[in-house]
């Protein structure tokens, strides 16, 4: 998810959205969504996507990538997490 606030634009611009999780430096999803950006869209906005690990993942630490582009304006968020791994326990 990211949040972000429009203080000012031109005119309407394109917007591009993308989301990346990584398991060490391979990309394991990527997911982009493009849009335009009106003119007239001054304030604060959300941008996610709603995404469930699959049970059956390994272990390991994660990084999730967000990345905004409206125009020629970026900002790049980044997350890491762990998924741990789990003892299995004998009945």
């Amino acid at each position: 998810m990211m949040s972000y606030t429009v203080q000012g634009m031109p005119k309407a611009l394109k917007r591009l959205t993308t989301y990346t999780l990584y398991n060490q430096s391979r990309a394991v999803l990527v997911e982009q969504y493009p849009g335009i950006q009106p003119a007239n869209s001054l304030g604060t906005f959300i941008r996610y996507v709603q995404y469930t690990l699959p049970h059956n993942w390994p272990s390991g630490t994660y990084t999730f990538v967000g990345t905004l582009q409206i125009g020629s304006v970026m900002a790049r968020r980044e997350w890491t997490f762990a998924i741990p791994r789990v003892a299995s326990v004998s009945p």
